[in-house]
């Protein structure tokens, strides 16, 4: 199959070249960038502060945020096991949720993430329970993630496995790795499954396996292994595992839509590199590490028109700015995103950006930034 060109509309004298390509690889479109197909800023100041030390909308541990469709902001604090809600303008309306065993309240709460229709799905990590409430904080029911019963990884059939995100259809994307021993060469990939769990039933339905991080024959993790990184987007889902600057997009069933490549070389892991991590975390200190940093961190976003934001990974140590790779539901890389200094990207709407910054003294605010789109 010929290569087509997607390509902006110009005059013939003045047409630059195209920005991607997309050829076929039995069946499956690969759609192959050279430079983004527009040209976003995010702005140089926040349009909203949202935080302080010790008021209505003090954090403790944010987990994650959404925008909901009527601009306010959603955001989950693990320390006080609540949702606080603010306007667009970031100004506190109202709280959800709280610490206890009773509906609608938190043991551990670990994540969010938007669900069917303007509802939130709120994730606690130890029960394993999703906890659904509507756009006004009402509690509407909650269901344990919990694996097939025929499933022989015994292990996780109660603990069960990592929250991926959500579905338009209401289904929720959970992975599990394998724990089968290590045996061979260092270092190991191991497999991640990635399941759809009806948010109703709790049935799980398997839609692939894939590879996930890299351990070593005792078990142990490797310094910027790659991993298994999802984000659910309308009826499919987009994932990329972290060794190549590539994306790929499913549909709900598990089938390969289409591959999205941008051919960048990864970061190399110098021994200038590894010894400024250890002065950062010493506790790192010992553990092996693979020659590059993974293409994507563990950050991977969607945005209400169905793009994927997919945050390049950076050393631990980094305290500059955000890279991040958005790619259109064609699988063009429509945009680069530099975002501003020391702001850690948890949440995206159309227009918005929503991040969590740091103090001097590490107490945490959630900035909200526009996006120029051109």
């Amino acid at each position: 199959m010929a290569p087509a060109a997607f390509a902006l509309a110009c005059t013939p004298d003045s047409a630059p070249p195209p920005t991607s390509t997309v050829t076929d690889s039995a069946g499956i479109p690969v759609v192959e960038s050279t430079s983004p197909a527009e040209q976003w800023t995010v702005g140089a100041e926040p349009v909203v502060r949202i935080g302080s030390l010790d008021g209505p909308d003090a954090f403790g541990d944010v987990r994650g945020a959404v925008f909901l469709a009527d601009g306010r902001i959603v955001v989950a604090d693990r320390q006080t096991s609540q949702l606080h809600v603010f306007d667009a303008d970031g100004s506190p309306t109202d709280s959800w949720g709280g610490p206890g065993e009773g509906p609608g309240e938190f043991g551990n709460l670990w994540d969010l993430s938007l669900f069917r229709g303007d509802s939130i799905a709120v994730v606690e990590i130890l029960t394993s329970e999703i906890t659904i409430f509507d756009n006004e904080g009402r509690f509407g029911r909650s269901f344990r993630r919990t694996l097939p019963p025929t499933n022989p990884n015994e292990f996780y059939t109660h603990s069960c496995c990592s929250f991926r995100g959500t579905m338009e259809d209401g289904s929720v994307l959970v992975s599990y790795p394998d724990v089968f021993p290590h045996v061979g060469p260092d270092p190991r990939t191991n497999r991640a499954t990635l399941m759809r769990m009806d948010g109703v039933s709790g049935q799980a339905d398997t839609l692939g396996t894939f590879r996930g991080g890299v351990r070593g024959a005792d078990g142990g993790a490797y310094l910027y292994g790659p991993g298994m990184r999802v984000a659910g987007a309308g009826s499919g889902f987009y994932l990329t595992e972290g060794r190549a600057f590539e994306v790929r997009r499913f549909d709900s069933a598990g089938g390969l839509e289409w591959i999205a490549r941008v051919h960048r070389a990864r970061t190399e892991v110098t021994p200038e590199l590894l010894e400024a991590t250890y002065r950062h975390a010493e506790r790192y200190r010992g553990l092996p590490a693979l020659d590059s940093l993974p293409s994507y961190s563990s950050r991977f976003l969607t945005d209400p028109a169905g793009n994927a934001w997919a945050v390049r990974a950076q050393p631990s140590y980094s305290t500059g700015r955000e890279l991040i790779d958005v790619f259109a539901p064609d699988g063009r890389l429509l945009a680069e995103l530099v975002i501003p200094e020391d702001l850690r990207i948890v949440a995206v709407s159309d227009s918005r950006v929503a991040g969590v910054a740091l103090d001097p003294y590490d107490v945490e605010y959630l900035h909200v930034y526009e996006i120029d789109k051109r």
